[in-house]
């Protein structure tokens, strides 16, 4: 799966499922911000939560 951010895409991303957690391995393109980091761990979270699994990002 790709990672977009404000329509751009900036990386790839990839999981890992366990049983009860959810693990995220991301390999971006470039340098990521704080700012875009902190939405890619909010769209994480949000994730996890679907699945019903914590998050190792």
């Amino acid at each position: 799966p790709i990672i977009v951010i404000d329509g751009q895409v900036v990386g790839i991303w990839q999981r890992t499922l366990r049983k009860k957690t959810v693990t995220i391995e991301l390999q971006p393109f470039n340098t990521l911000n704080d700012a875009e980091r902190e939405a890619i761990a909010t769209a994480a979270e949000a994730y996890g939560a679907f699945l019903n699994r914590t998050v190792d990002l």
